[in-house]
């Protein structure tokens, strides 16, 4: 992200010293955060946010970071140190994504918030193609793993094991070696045996030396072959049970995904809540869309596509009124009134951070930590911002699965 925020001319960097100490510093800093995934969700929504105050915590803890690498980093940034700071943990967050658990875990907490940022345009559209770029390898990776595999999509292995050269022990060296250790050195000049042999004849050497060498060399042979029919008979048993192995684990796939689909079909026509033991229907706003969001939760793998998110509107709508929008504010209060009845389910966050998500937020309306008016402080957004409540259905539904990666 610094090569992009440079190119852009949004980041000035004159010397390239000082380009080498930022991209050391964000190797450092993707170090630091990598430990925490609720971390790493703090320190995404502070790095897009172009007003993160000053002290916040994520932003003194960055900068230190650079400044240990550069040490004259205020200085050269008197006027503009936040814009670096963020374009760092930016960068940090870059690097990160390279693996595709966290590039899920950026994307699903960057995607919601983002849009509710004041950014530059010229801003907003590389903070938005880094995190489209992060959705599509997360979508693809999604759509492997949700798609129903075929059965020639199969692989099917193939132990190739190299035709072994017929191998044959060299009689002519068999019996030279069997005649230099039976025959007497004067008798032959094969002979190197500086003993007679009982009958002191040499002919009983050469006869021996003539058939064990024969004998010894067929019992050899018959082993090696013996050995490589094994060989070939192993591959193909081998071969066999494993492509076994691989067709029921593909079945068992095929089966467990259809379940799961079943499963959220008749979820969705049930209108029945597993965490209240009760029907969606009638719960007011707030708890609604709460529950909708743990409950399908906890049908949904870690990684999951686009039509996820979908059917999740769809479900929510044929509940609600479509398209009905609510104040962030508002929806906290409502949360609020209903505390009581929804602690169980989100229990209370161990970690403090120093800018949350939204589901910290609601969890600390639930636990009294936070009152509503708070949400601009600890989230970043204000809390006269109008969603439609799907939309924060989703959202929700999103911050809980980035916990769960």
């Amino acid at each position: 992200m610094l090569e992009e925020f440079m190119n852009s001319g949004l980041l000035s960097i004159k010397e390239d010293t000082h380009f080498e100490k930022l991209k050391k510093s964000a190797v450092d800093l993707a170090k630091r955060i990598k430990k925490s995934n609720t971390k790493i969700i703090s320190y995404v929504s502070t790095a897009l946010d172009p007003n993160v105050p000053p002290d916040n915590l994520n932003v003194e803890e960055t900068k230190k970071v650079i400044v240990k690498h550069w040490n004259t980093f205020i200085a050269h940034t008197h006027d503009t140190p936040i814009t670096y700071i963020r374009v760092v943990m930016l960068e940090a967050l870059k690097n990160l994504g390279k693996e595709i658990d966290i590039a899920s875990l950026i994307w699903l907490s960057g995607r919601n918030i983002q849009q509710y940022f004041e950014l530059k345009e010229k801003e907003r559209k590389l903070t938005n193609n880094f995190l489209l770029g992060l959705g599509k390898r997360t979508e693809e990776e999604a759509v492997k793993k949700w798609s129903l595999p075929a059965d020639d999509e199969i692989y099917r292995l193939v132990v190739e094991i190299k035709n072994l050269s017929k191998i044959q022990i060299n009689e002519e060296e068999l019996l030279s070696g069997l005649k230099a250790a039976s025959i007497h050195t004067g008798h032959s000049e094969d002979g190197e045996n500086p003993q007679i042999p009982a009958a002191n004849n040499a002919v009983w050497a050469t006869f021996f030396s003539e058939k064990s060498s024969e004998t010894i060399a067929d019992l050899i042979n018959e082993a090696f072959t013996k050995q490589h029919n094994e060989l070939l008979a192993n591959q193909t048993e081998f071969q066999e049970a494993v492509n076994k192995l691989l067709s029921k684990l593909n079945t068992d796939i095929s089966r467990h995904r259809k379940t799961l689909r079943t499963q959220l079909l008749w979820w969705k026509e049930a209108c029945y809540s597993t965490s209240i033991n009760n029907s969606y229907r009638g719960q007011n706003d707030g708890v609604l869309q709460l529950l909708l969001a743990k409950d399908y939760s906890d049908f949904i793998p870690t990684i999951f596509p686009t039509s996820v998110d979908f059917f999740l509107r769809e479900t929510h709508n044929s509940l609600n009124r479509p398209s009905s929008k609510i104040k962030i504010l508002d929806f906290m209060k409502e949360l609020k009134e209903s505390a009581i009845n929804l602690k169980s389910l989100f229990p209370e966050s161990g970690l403090e951070v120093s800018r949350g998500s939204l589901l910290d937020f609601v969890k600390g309306i639930l636990w009294d930590k936070y009152k509503p008016n708070q949400i601009e402080e600890i989230v970043g957004i204000s809390g006269e911002v109008e969603i439609e409540l799907s939309e924060l259905t989703k959202w929700i539904f999103h911050d809980i699965q980035a916990l769960k990666l």
